[in-house]
């Protein structure tokens, strides 16, 4: 049993954290996400979530016989203002009536989905949650007053620590539906500081992106004694609602309870074309499920991974996702990529389009063009605030290629690819298309064994514009990037070995002095009748590990 001293050192120690939050590590990650965040000038956005979860009349009748509303007084039964003292001192004071009252709204509407362990509320303001960056663990962590765990095809326990000696911990980013911050303050009317519970809510709703690829909005409530706050964050940044009484205005906050807490994952902000097998906690098996824009019809992907091999940790913008999927009828692996593109931009499939058949070009399978939009995520219709950006959701499904141009086994081997990417280039160039973000990173070599053509593939056409015939030019857009990648092959650590290799290996010492300069003209002389080695040299490139 927890002692009252213990408590309020653990509650001292929590002050700190939120005294320190604003300059921290973990606040600074978020805080370019959040930069642009809106706030609601009314309450309308939180009033109309969930409607079709509760009617008003279901909600009036909870309200008349429980025990957790006193309909007289209109008030939920939570701490009054003369006990803020002691609420200061002890978090439990407070957390423990928030977690009494939405348990009773649980039971309430959703006793099968409580009493069957898919949806529980967890007191974690004593548990700390490990944060990781992408696939790196860091030291960062948080404690949520409240959160509402989940199971489910989505959802999977957190895994062991690094000694792998403990079991599994019951509660993590991996299968937490939502949060519910408790925020304290000894004056009730004096609601804390908007900005720090903004970043608080900002940096669980980076955790739950990063642990659950498939998500598409996080949505984190924030309460007082008197009020509640709702901030919702998508790839377009966040927004967040004034305060709305709880009292005053209970069926809006039973309605957001049930929603953050809903058996239905889309409900909660997750993506259900793709889902896993979960057995003992873990996902053992999953699929992703493809609409075809053409005649719209589907096909399910077994995925070969159960995580994205790629996967950027940021709130906002075109936060690009890329799975491993097997094609059952031909056993080809191929690449599903799902981004968030500005809506002024052109969506990257309309590229892709008419870069089928061309050597040196990524190519395209099928694609899904709107998938999505956050501005309906938002309930924004036409209307959208200023200094909104809408984004739109998109995917396309293309053919593997190898491994990053920095992957290379052999001088020939980044030469040859270089070549072909540039000369696939110049036949979208041909068509009017420029790239305008080539790099090494958006330069992958073939597979093993590839032909002439597609010893080296251009991808990601996210940032390619259309361009009338006279003023398009392969050197030109080329320009834009080329000398980047080039320093980046020469400083990056692991890409080093890049001119070191050039010259131990075959190829004389002079080389790597002019490592830079034969790359260049590469560039330029794609003649393909000037340079017969590299039209005729196969790709050397590895076979990708088991």
């Amino acid at each position: 049993m927890h002692t009252r001293s213990a408590a309020k050192r653990r509650n001292l120690q929590w002050t700190s954290q939120r005294e320190n939050l604003l300059g921290s590590d973990e606040a600074k990650l978020v805080l370019p996400d959040i930069s642009g965040a809106i706030r609601l000038d009314d309450t309308t956005f939180a009033r109309s979530l969930y409607c079709d979860l509760a009617a008003e009349s279901s909600i009036d009748a909870f309200l008349e016989k429980s025990r957790s509303y006193n309909t007289k007084e209109r008030r939920w039964k939570l701490p009054q203002p003369q006990n803020y003292t002691r609420l200061f001192l002890d978090r439990e004071f407070y957390i423990t009536p928030v977690r009494n009252v939405i348990l009773a709204i649980l039971k309430h509407f959703r006793s099968g989905v409580i009493n069957g362990g898919r949806r529980r509320v967890v007191d974690a303001h004593s548990t700390e949650l490990q944060h990781c960056e992408g696939d790196i663990a860091t030291s960062h962590k948080s404690r949520p007053s409240l959160v509402i765990t989940a199971e489910g095809p989505s959802f999977q326990l957190p895994p062991v620590d690094s000694s792998g000696q403990k079991a599994p911990l019951k509660v993590g980013w991996s299968n937490i539906a939502s949060c519910i911050e408790v925020a304290i303050s000894e004056d009730d009317e004096e609601l804390p500081r908007v900005k720090e519970q903004l970043v608080r809510a900002a940096i669980y709703a980076r955790q739950i992106f990063i642990h659950q690829p498939n998500r598409r909005f996080v949505r984190v409530l924030t309460l007082t004694g008197h009020h509640l706050r709702l901030f919702h964050f998508d790839r377009s940044g966040a927004q967040y609602t004034p305060p709305i009484d709880i009292h005053d205005d209970p069926h809006t906050f039973v309605r957001l309870v049930l929603g953050l807490s809903s058996p239905n994952e889309c409900d909660i902000g997750l993506d259900t074309s793709i889902r896993w097998s979960i057995v003992n906690g873990s996902k053992v098996a999953g699929s992703l499920t493809t609409r075809r824009a053409s005649d719209g019809q589907e096909t399910v992907y077994p995925l070969i991974w159960m995580e994205p091999f790629f996967c950027r940790p940021n709130i906002c913008g075109r936060s690009t996702t890329c799975w491993s999927v097997l094609h059952k009828d031909t056993g080809e692996e191929l690449l599903v990529k799902s981004s968030w593109r500005s809506e002024d931009r052109t969506s990257e499939h309309i590229y892709l389009e008419e870069a089928v058949g061309v050597a040196g070009v990524v190519q395209m399978v099928s694609y899904e063009p709107d998938r999505a939009q956050t501005k309906e995520l938002r309930g924004l219709g036409n209307a959208a605030p200023p200094g909104f950006e809408n984004r739109i959701e998109s995917r396309v499904v293309v053919k593997r290629c190898g491994p990053s141009l920095v992957k290379f086994t052999s001088p020939i081997q980044v030469l040859c690819a270089l070549r072909d990417a540039i000369a696939g280039h110049r036949e979208l160039v041909k068509k009017g298309t420029l790239h305008r973000d080539v790099s090494t990173q958006n330069i992958l070599l073939g597979k093993p064994g590839a032909e002439p053509g597609d010893r080296g593939v251009l991808i990601d056409f996210d940032l390619a514009t259309h361009s009338r015939g006279d003023e398009a030019s392969p050197l030109a857009d080329w320009a834009i990037k080329f000398d980047e990648g080039i320093a980046a092959l020469e400083m990056a650590e692991a890409e080093q070995a890049l001119v070191a290799r050039a010259a131990t290996s075959v190829l004389p010492e002079p080389v790597s002095k002019g490592f830079r300069k034969t790359l260049k003209r590469s560039s330029e002389e794609i003649d393909t009748e000037s340079q017969p080695a590299l039209k005729r040299t196969k790709c050397e490139c590895p076979a990708p590990p088991e």
